[in-house]
């Protein structure tokens, strides 16, 4: 394998040798790491010339060799093309990212879209209360349980529920902002061109990223749709088409059935999510795992309650009424975790 390869390099002391595979090698990772290597060599060279010239680098070396293993880290983290090892990617469906229960199909969606390369576009479907705030907050754990992922969240009808009639390049704001994107147009352009530029800023800034971006923009079924809106989604969508790098685009709530193209060549290219309803069966599995895993502090703070009497009465405090509200169920769960994770 070739980063045991440049391993045993770095371990020899052979380091210039081993700097050089590694450029090479990260090219089919990503530009942005390929950057960071290429920084690497650049550095060595400056020392080995430092050190011709009589001056002790043996200190800054050491910090060198320390910063090629920690590369070897981040690569170990990856196929070639940027693609996620099976490792990683099973923290998707990790039973115990507790309190974000059910959501199967779209854990597993989610892990079969990220072992693909290139732009990937999902329409999440679900009615009021379903549970997209709740699908929001899952995509933020997901980024706090592996650094492989940038989550970057984008509430719409927050910010473009207003008359301004400019709401696709507001929105392409709102996009670059939550993904510190400088994004800049000339107010002269036609809407065409100026959502052309702001994909092609788009796949430069994906490009240079060593993390997979997932960008989730949600409540459009809050707000209507104005036609700017959908040509702007449509030219993210061909640019996905195009050679684009890894990157996942998660639109919730918008009528992707109105837009123009979609029963021709969008449908095929666009991958669709309707939120799965959430049954107490889903609540009392959670709560058994929760169980097997909290015990002895259950049973300290409910002075030894069974399994049966536990399950049963935290059924009854976090569903009142249905449908399940997925969101108080979410937050209940949520607080319940909270005390019994104190010491």
């Amino acid at each position: 394998m070739v980063l045991e390869d440049i391993k045993t390099l770095v371990l020899q002391d052979m380091l210039e040798d081993a700097i050089k595979l590694l450029v090479s090698t990260s090219k089919g990772y990503s530009t942005g790491l390929m950057t960071k290597a290429e920084v690497l060599l650049s550095e060595y060279r400056r020392l080995d010339d430092d050190k011709s010239l009589g001056i002790d680098v043996a200190d800054d070396m050491k910090k060198l060799k320390k910063s090629v293993l920690n590369m070897l880290v981040i690569l170990g983290s990856y196929t070639p093309n940027g693609q996620i090892v099976t490792l990683s990617t099973n923290k998707i469906l990790n039973p115990n990212s507790y309190p974000f229960i059910d959501r199967k199909k779209f854990r597993e969606m989610l892990k079969n879209l990220l072992a693909t390369d290139g732009g990937k576009l999902v329409f999440v479907k679900g009615e009021k209360k379903s549970g997209m705030s709740y699908l929001e907050n899952y995509l933020n754990h997901l980024s706090i349980l592996s650094d492989l992922f940038s989550v970057a969240r984008i509430n719409v009808a927050e910010k473009l529920d207003d008359p301004n009639p400019n709401k696709a390049v507001n929105l392409a704001r709102l996009i670059a902002d939550g993904l510190n994107m400088p994004f800049n147009y000339i107010t002269t352009d036609t809407d065409h061109l100026k959502f052309s530029a702001f994909t092609t800023k788009l796949k430069d800034t994906f490009t240079s990223e060593d993390k997979i971006p997932i960008v989730y923009i949600h409540d459009f079924h809050r707000m209507q749709v104005m036609p700017d809106v959908n040509k702007l989604i449509l030219l993210i969508a061909d640019a996905f088409r195009q050679r684009f790098p890894k990157a996942i685009f998660i639109i919730g709530g918008m009528d992707y059935s109105a837009l123009e193209n979609w029963h021709t060549d969008l449908k095929l290219s666009s991958h669709i999510y309707e939120i799965e309803p959430m049954e107490v069966e889903h609540v009392q599995e959670c709560l058994h795992e929760i169980f097997d895993k909290y015990q002895t502090k259950i049973d300290v703070i409910l002075n030894g309650i069974s399994r049966e009497d536990y399950i049963e009465g935290m059924t009854a405090k976090l569903i009142s009424k249905h449908p399940i509200d997925v969101a108080a169920v979410g937050q209940g769960i949520k607080d319940h975790l909270y005390l019994l994770q104190q010491p």
